[in-house]
C-alpha cells in the first residue's frame, strides 16, 4: 500500500513539474528535474584516477596536498587491491609530513604492510628497504621501533600449538 501511495506521489509530481517546464515557468524544483534512465555511463570522476602509473605520479605532487585530498588518496589506496608502490608510498610521507600528521603516515604504513596479505613477509622487506632513507629523513620511526609489527594482545595461533 505505501508502495502504490509513494509510485503515485511521484508520478502526479513529475507531472507537475513537466507541465511548469513546458510552460516556460520552471521553478526551482523544475530546475533539479533529471531523467535519469536515458543518461548514458558516467565517465570516472575519481580524484586519483590512476595511482599506479609513474606518469600520474609525475602530473600531481602528493607533498602539496592538504588533510583532506591527502586522506582521500589514501583511502583510494586501501580500497584498491595492489600494493602501492614505494614512490607512491614515499610521496604520501612527504604529504603526511608537510600536514603535520605523524600518526595518518603511521596509519598508512599499516595498511601498506597489512595489504601484502600471505605475501607481507616477503612484500615488506622491499618496501622498508625502498622507503628507510626516506622515512629516516622526514623522521618518522619504522612499526617494528614503535612494536607495531605484532598487536599488543597478540596470542598464538590454535593451528601452531
Amino acid at each position: 500500500m505505501i508502495r502504490s501511495a509513494c509510485k503515485r506521489l511521484g508520478t502526479t509530481a513529475l507531472n507537475a513539474v513537466s507541465k511548469q517546464i513546458k510552460s516556460g515557468c520552471p521553478s526551482a524544483a523544475a530546475a533539479g528535474l533529471r531523467s535519469y534512465s536515458d543518461t548514458g555511463p558516467r565517465p570516472h570522476t575519481s580524484l586519483f584516477p590512476v595511482v599506479s602509473e609513474g606518469t600520474w605520479l609525475q602530473k600531481n605532487n602528493y607533498a602539496q596536498f592538504d588533510g583532506w585530498e591527502l586522506r582521500q588518496l589514501i583511502n583510494f589506496v586501501a580500497a584498491d587491491d595492489g600494493v602501492p608502490e614505494p614512490e607512491i608510498i614515499i610521496e604520501v610521507l612527504k604529504g603526511c609530513r608537510n600536514n603535520n600528521d605523524y600518526a595518518l603516515a603511521i596509519r598508512f604504513l599499516e595498511v601498506v604492510r597489512l595489504k601484502g596479505g600471505n605475501k607481507m613477509s616477503e612484500i615488506w622487506p622491499y618496501i622498508m628497504q625502498e622507503i628507510g632513507p626516506t622515512m629516516q629523513e622526514l623522521g618518522i620511526s619504522t612499526l617494528k621501533e614503535m612494536g607495531y609489527e605484532e598487536p599488543e594482545l597478540w596470542l598464538e595461533k590454535v593451528d601452531d600449538m
